[in-house]
């Protein structure tokens, strides 16, 4: 057998020099940083991006929000301030939850993507992102989201990308201890049209089921259509804005007759998400056909949902009909009111849609 030295040869006899070592060392390395270290990150500094790493960024960013809501409504003081008033002349308040959950949320997505995806946010002014704080996410959740869509995945291109964020929805609900209707949201629209939403309720008790409803339209949602077979028993019930419940009453008497039953509650998010048929916790304890809005309503709202309901074949439109255009370089401002409903959701544009509200109004 022959014996070997230290002075550098190895077993088979070929001496191995250390500039060699560092030069395969360093390709090694560089090879790491390009490729990202794992499959587990996302492609930076490409101008693409796989709707598979938004679903799961999205997610987390949402319920890394509403944490921070569930934080801020057990302090004394919630830092409670006044935007203004609604176009219905409500009081538009703003929190340290509204803005904690902001920085939580857009900091969860820019750890991801840098500022190479188009985020809108409702509170943009909030600008104190301290990114050594947020958690970098993971681009993939494993089995949490392959249960729902499998293996699917596609790649879009960044600049086609819009990511709509609420970062506490029903904010005067949650001022008035009426958790049940507040909500985190994340939607990820491609080429204006909504693809994936996020919606968290923070203060659903975790382990439920539908503390985190998300879908990816033309591939699968974790929330299923409950009102299957009950669509004559809910048709003339519809859900609306609390803030102005009595206006849209009116309207919803005169299309759909006195026999018609209208529910006020808070939040697009959760309004949206009572159409699907679970139990509800809204007042009446009844399940909505539609959701009708007449008003100006911003889209960082109202696109999570929209998005799920695409996903159960459910639609969402202006009052006129006509689709909601989500990407970035349109108006955040939706001015044509909303109908929304898992089925038939045409008969209710056609009793809807003379009740559009000019703005101001």
């Amino acid at each position: 057998m022959p014996k070997f030295s230290d002075s550098g040869m190895s077993v088979y006899g070929v001496k191995i020099s250390p500039m060699g070592i560092a030069t395969v060392v360093g390709v090694i390395c560089l090879l790491v940083f390009m490729t990202g270290g794992s499959s587990n990150s996302a492609k930076i500094e490409s101008d693409t991006v796989s709707m598979r790493e938004l679903l799961s960024v999205a997610i987390q960013a949402a319920e890394a929000g509403g944490d921070k809501v569930n934080e801020v409504r057990n302090m004394d003081n919630i830092g409670q301030q006044s935007k203004g008033e609604t176009k219905e002349g409500v009081d538009d308040p703003l929190t340290l939850g509204d803005q904690y959950s902001h920085e939580e949320i857009v900091g969860t997505i820019k750890k991801a993507y840098g500022d190479s995806i188009f985020i809108f946010s409702e509170e943009k002014d909030s600008h104190n992102l301290d990114m050594s704080s947020i958690k970098q996410p993971s681009y993939d959740l494993g089995s949490r989201i392959s249960a729902i869509i499998g293996s699917a995945d596609e790649v879009v291109r960044k600049e086609d990308v819009t990511i709509w964020v609420d970062p506490l929805d029903a904010t005067k609900e949650f001022t008035e201890r009426l958790l049940n209707y507040v909500t985190t949201m994340v939607c990820v629209a491609v080429k204006g049209k909504p693809v994936i939403g996020v919606i968290h309720k923070p203060f659903k008790q975790a382990g439920d089921p539908l503390r985190t409803v998300f879908g990816w339209n033309g591939v699968g949602a974790n929330i299923q259509d409950k009102t299957i077979g009950r669509e004559a028993e809910i048709e003339n019930t519809i859900i609306v804005s609390r803030s102005h419940k009595g206006d849209v009453e009116e309207a919803v008497k005169a299309q759909l007759g006195e026999s018609s039953f209208v529910i006020g509650a808070g939040g697009a998010g959760y309004k949206a998400e009572e159409l699907f048929g679970y139990p509800s916790d809204n007042d009446a304890k009844r399940t909505p056909a539609a959701y009708v809005h007449t008003t100006l309503i911003k889209k960082w709202d109202i696109c999570a949902g929209d998005a799920i309901l695409r996903t159960l074949g459910g639609r969402q439109t202006k009052l006129n009909g006509e689709d909601i255009d989500y990407d970035h370089h349109g108006d955040p401002k939706n001015e044509g009111g909303l109908v929304a409903a898992l089925h038939n959701q045409e008969k209710y544009v056609q009793a809807f849609q003379s009740y559009v509200k000019p703005a101001g109004k």
